[in-house]
């Protein structure tokens, strides 16, 4: 199999596992979904139709937020399975990581033309609020030792 065929089949892959959650299942509505992850319902809308695949920080961020059962069927063209939920991911490193490169990627998005016009102004502020907030709970996080190690 070539590289397109893989990546045709992940693709695929993604977008069932995410339809059976959303559509199937109704973990979530494309709304409560999108709300939770901090991307657009048009972005959720494009994941669902398979016209577009998340960027790392988001998959962290969808992979957390879905049961256990969407990672298998995602990450099955990876070989990966046996997927579980661990207790007390809130304080892992790596998902802290994801929330902030997401802000953080909503941030240059918005200065990709080096300006913030006022309707970016008004969505930035409170995601760049949060982000403050985060950047020192993860730095509190790190002095107090309590960010886990992941292997």
């Amino acid at each position: 199999m070539n590289a397109h065929e893989q990546y045709a089949n992940t693709r695929e892959a993604f977008r069932r596992a995410l339809n059976r959650q959303v559509n199937e299942r109704k973990v979530h509505t494309v709304k409560t979904l999108a709300d939770a992850v901090g991307v657009s319902v048009s972005t959720i809308q494009a994941y669902l139709a398979g016209r577009s695949m998340p960027e790392w920080h988001t998959m962290v961020l969808l992979l957390r937020e879905l049961p256990p059962q969407f990672a298998e069927e995602a990450l099955a063209p990876a070989g990966l399975g046996g997927v579980r939920r661990v207790d007390e991911m809130e304080n892992c490193g790596a998902t802290q990581m994801a929330r902030l490169a997401g802000r953080m990627h909503k941030l240059a998005d918005a200065l990709a033309d080096n300006r913030i016009d006022h309707r970016e102004s008004r969505e930035l502020t409170p995601e760049m609020r949060a982000l403050g907030v985060e950047c020192i709970e993860f730095a509190a996080s790190l002095e107090a030792g309590a960010v886990k190690e992941q292997r």
